[in-house]
């Protein structure tokens, strides 16, 4: 057998090489396996050509200077036929890399443990960056069927991460545009090897960030389409899955041991229920946070959605499930299905349809695995409900549950629950045309403002359109769609890359903006912290900027007030580029980072605090402020943090500690400024913020104070004040950006 045929293309000034493999020598992999490859390397695999074996490529890349696994020449996708092996494609302990344009199979006689492609970290103690995946096509791998997690450690792309020892953990993960069919067990999955969870010890220490899935299609799945397990906010979207759990039990796209992931823009249909589970979407145990929005769901024996807590695992929580905006029709056995104790979950402006002839769980509440304990604290408001059908509803023992405002028709079972507030029956809806099996609101429907459109979207084109959600205080207010951008650098002080989530709303705008500013005593925390309250205002129409500073001790006062102030001007600069009112940018903050924001509400433009990161010459002017329990007089403050920031205490630096505390600016020419503070705080006294909103209010400043009783330092983030908190920011910068400002500004 000739050898394959390798051409190493260097040019002079070229910062990587290309490693061509061609098939014309043979089948075997050996020499490809063999290449180092440096960053900027392309190894590039002839189109048309088929291997047997496993490509196990070595080498990582860079920031700059990725490796990047692709195919050259015209014709059919490369093909890498595993034969049975453990992998077709297997990548070890390597980062920024990219794999794209190839064909993955897996075949054998019998199951077995078996994977198209495997990205396999062990315990070393550090972060792996930048995997991306993108084009592929697998299919054909003979997993092995079943429950256990050894059987759930196969199928089409998995990532296997050693968390024992020193641990390991993953960031910017892309699984893109990628066609997965015909495997077994799972499509896609993240597997952590201790599977940490938002409250366990090492969660800080092990989570992965950055994991995006996007734009698959996935068919005739073994077991679950796809599972990511202990990500912080992972984001699965736009994607196409029909014929999960084909052969076994299970939702098709789960979460498990995440904190605040997004499961959005899915189209899910088919998924086969073997008795149990069968849903589209599962919010699974161990999680928190997660967020099911906008997606369609048909033709699935488990229906929309699945929720789980498991009593009998010492980490079987499941709280703050939010699903919302979502259509379903045509569902099997169940829509939206509790399994176990669940907690404070809300379901709200939803749309399913029941057609004739079927007979589903509408909402139910069960146990998990019959172990006691039923769901606590469950919101259904603003739904629509048509139950052309005989669907019905399973309440179990499920306790606090809250129905309001939600749109029923059709068939009422006696279990129908009790909303006082509902509205039924026609002339509120009417049917489509014959053939287009669904139905539509009348002209003046007072359900109009409540839920997705199935005309719209679930009966034909589901396209993410959605009707404007109901809103007491200001009518109809169009809630819509939203894109994250990741990791946008707005400056490199010193070489120091500063970087920021951007959350913008789809259209044209121009739309006013936030900067959100995290806490963490000006020395630790991340740019992630405000990214539920970043959401929820981009959904309401308001672009939002979260970033990163330079924190102490490393970089003292004044550099967090020179990034701040810089991320402002950054902002107004690309204003045209992202669609954003530079005339509207507010800042948003807490604890430390409340400071921060209140500090450019109190410094406006000037000059003193320009800094030399970005867009000198550029206002850093705010024209509103939102401060969580903010620090707003350092002495009052009285904590260690205060000498990492300021390079030592306020007693032994009296003129920097007055410099900067924000209270001491306080003039009538400030912007309009909402303060929320626990009576509670012991880190930063509540005192601060009454004192700061009276000067301001004297001084004929628009000022707000929400106090939330009895509640400690960042108490927002707390399940019972995380709405009351969202409401009060939300008609704040809504008023102030749209002038509809309250009689009494003071």
């Amino acid at each position: 057998m000739r050898p394959l045929l390798l051409v190493c293309i260097l040019p002079l000034f070229c910062a990587g090489a290309d490693y061509r493999v061609d098939c014309a020598g043979g089948k075997s992999l050996d020499e490809a396996n063999q290449i180092r490859l440096q960053p900027g390397d392309r190894l590039l695999l002839h189109s048309g050509c088929r291997w047997t074996g496993t490509l196990m490529p070595q080498g990582s890349g860079t920031s700059l200077q990725p490796v990047v696994i692709d195919r050259y020449g015209e014709g059919a996708l490369p093909r890498i036929d595993g034969n049975g092996a453990e992998e077709a494609l297997l990548l070890r302990d390597q980062e920024y890399i990219e794999v794209r344009n190839l064909e993955l199979t897996n075949d054998a006689p019998e199951p077995g443990l078996r994977r198209g492609l495997l990205y396999r970290a062990g315990s070393l103690g550090r972060v792996f960056h930048h995997i991306h995946l993108a084009g592929l096509e697998i299919h054909n791998v003979k997993g092995k069927l079943g429950s256990e997690m050894v059987e759930k450690m196969t199928g089409g792309i998995g990532f296997e991460v050693d968390t024992k020892g020193k641990g390991a953990r993953l960031d910017d993960v892309l699984i893109e545009n990628n066609h997965i069919y015909a495997v077994d067990n799972i499509g896609i999955y993240l597997y952590s090897e201790s599977i940490p969870n938002p409250r366990s010890e090492r969660w800080a220490e092990l989570h992965h960030t950055g994991v995006v899935v996007k734009g698959n299609r996935l068919e005739d799945i073994g077991k679950n389409a796809m599972c990511i397990r202990s990500s912080l906010a992972p984001v699965i979207a736009h994607n196409t899955i029909t014929g999960a759990a084909a052969r076994l039990h299970g939702n098709a796209i789960y979460v498990f041991a995440t904190k605040d992931a997004r499961i959005e823009f899915n189209e899910v249909s088919g998924t086969r229920y073997h008795g149990n589970e069968g849903a589209a979407y599962d919010s699974d145990y161990s999680s928190e946070g997660t967020i099911i929005q906008y997606n369609y769901s048909h033709d699935n024996g488990g229906g929309l959605a699945n929720i789980c807590a498991n009593p009998a695992s010492k980490t079987g929580f499941n709280d703050g499930t939010i699903i919302r905006y979502n259509v379903s029709r045509n569902e099997g056995e169940r829509v939206i299905a509790f399994d176990g104790p669940a907690t404070n979950t809300q379901i709200y402006n939803n749309t399913i349809y029941v057609p004739k002839g079927t007979h589903p769980h509408i909402f139910e509440f069960d146990l998990f695995g019959k172990e006691p304990g039923y769901a606590d604290r469950t919101w259904y408001t603003n739904n629509i409900v048509m139950n052309e059908g005989n669907g019905v509803y399973l309440p179990g023992e499920a306790t606090n549950s809250f129905f309001g405002h939600n749109c029923f028709f059709g068939n009422h079972p006696a279990n129908e629950p009790d909303d006082a507030a509902k509205v039924r029956d026609e002339p509120l809806f009417e049917s489509m045309t014959a053939g287009a099996g669904g139905f539509r609101l009348k002209a003046g429907s007072p359900c109009a403002g409540t839920g997705t459109n199935v005309e719209q979207n679930g009966g034909r084109d589901f396209s993410g359109t959605l009707l404007p959600r109901r809103n007491p205080d200001r009518g109809a207010l169009q809630t819509p769609a939203f894109d994250v951008i990741t990791k946008v650098v707005y400056g490199s002080p010193g070489g120091h890359e500063l970087l920021a989530d951007l959350y913008l709303p789809r259209g044209t705008g121009p739309f006013p903006a936030a900067v959100y500013i995290h806490g963490g005593a000006w020395s630790s925390g991340d740019r992630s912290q405000l990214r539920r309250q970043a959401a929820r205002m981009a959904s309401l129409g308001i672009a939002g900027m979260a970033i990163e500073y330079r924190l102490a001790p490393e970089f003292k006062y004044p550099a967090a007030i020179y990034d701040s102030k810089a991320a402002v001007r950054w902002l107004r600069t690309n204003a045209a580029k992202y669609h954003i009112d530079g005339a509207k940018i507010a800042a948003v903050g807490s604890s430390a980072g409340g400071h921060l924001a209140a500090f450019l509400g109190v410094t406006g433009n000037d000059p003193k605090w320009d800094g030399d990161v970005c867009c000198l010459g550029v206002s850093s002017a705010v024209q509103a402020v939102v401060a969580f329990n903010p620090i707003v007089d350092l002495y009052q403050h009285k904590d260690a943090s205060n000498a990492k920031f300021l390079g030592s205490t306020c007693a032994e630096l009296p003129a920097r500690c007055k410099e900067a505390s924000p209270t001491n600016y306080v003039n009538g020419t400030l912007p309009p400024f909402l303060i929320l503070h626990g009576t509670a705080d012991q880190t930063a006294p509540y005192r601060q913020s009454a004192v700061i909103t009276a000067k301001m209010k004297a001084a004929g400043v628009r000022a707000e104070l929400f106090s939330a009783e009895g509640a400690p330092h960042t108490f927002w983030a707390e399940d019972r004040w995380l709405e009351p908190s969202f409401a009060a920011m939300e008609k704040f910068l809504l008023d102030v950006f749209h002038d509809r400002s309250p009689q009494d500004k003071k």
